[in-house]
């Protein structure tokens, strides 16, 4: 088993939470890790007093939000197509055609 699958979810929680977020634009495939987050923040500030807000999905009527990638068509994703990503090491004329 990939390690990602372990970690990478509770590297999310902890970026919501660092940031004490209340709302959060998620799909619907990270739903799961925002659920995460709120029962992280939930279980610290029982322990240690009121620190973290508790995060809830941002979102329009009943919907959650869609991310969609950078071209509009599909999901936000580093696998989709070299245009849907924005890398470090772009130079500024690439991102701005991206």
């Amino acid at each position: 088993m990939n390690a990602g699958l372990l970690t990478y979810p509770t590297l999310m929680a902890a970026d919501i939470l660092i940031h004490n977020a209340s709302f959060v634009p998620v799909g619907k495939d990270q739903e799961q890790h925002l659920e995460m987050a709120r029962n992280f923040a939930q279980r610290f500030n029982h322990r240690y007093g009121e620190t973290f807000n508790e995060p809830y999905p941002f979102n329009f009527g009943n919907a959650l939000v869609k991310i969609p990638s950078l071209d509009g068509q599909g999901k936000m994703s580093k696998s989709e197509n070299e245009n849907a990503t924005l890398y470090l090491a772009d130079s500024d004329e690439a991102i701005r055609k991206k």
